[in-house]
């Protein structure tokens, strides 16, 4: 898992640790980075998909 550094907290070789770290950071990563976007443009972009 890439998403925030090029190294993997847990490896994805300890079978459950290893994905069950990807699959709580990722969301988190992806909820932060949503929450830096400027709410006037996440309007605009929706006006324009519903148009």
């Amino acid at each position: 898992m890439y998403v925030l550094s090029p190294v993997d907290l847990i490896s994805d070789f300890i079978p459950v640790l290893g994905l069950l770290d990807d699959l709580i950071i990722v969301p988190l990563r992806i909820r932060a980075t949503l929450k830096q976007i400027p709410q006037y443009l996440i309007s605009e972009i929706r006006s324009r998909i519903n148009a």
